[in-house]
């Protein structure tokens, strides 16, 4: 429980800065190189990302 805890406050943290930098989920999407479809997933916590796919959108 504590991990999904921890997962659920970094994906708000990182649904709040790229808000904070006036991105929408396409355009985060298109400088990281990945669909906006695997954006819109892991900030609805639908896909529990690797932690590989979290530093390469931060």
């Amino acid at each position: 429980m504590e991990e999904a805890e921890e997962m659920a406050a970094i994906i708000s943290a990182m649904i709040e800065q790229r808000q904070a930098l006036g991105l929408s989920q396409r355009e985060l999407a298109h400088r990281c190189g990945m669909p906006q479809s695997s954006i819109a997933r892991i900030e609805s916590c639908a896909a529990m990302p690797k932690i590989g796919t979290i530093l390469s959108v931060l």
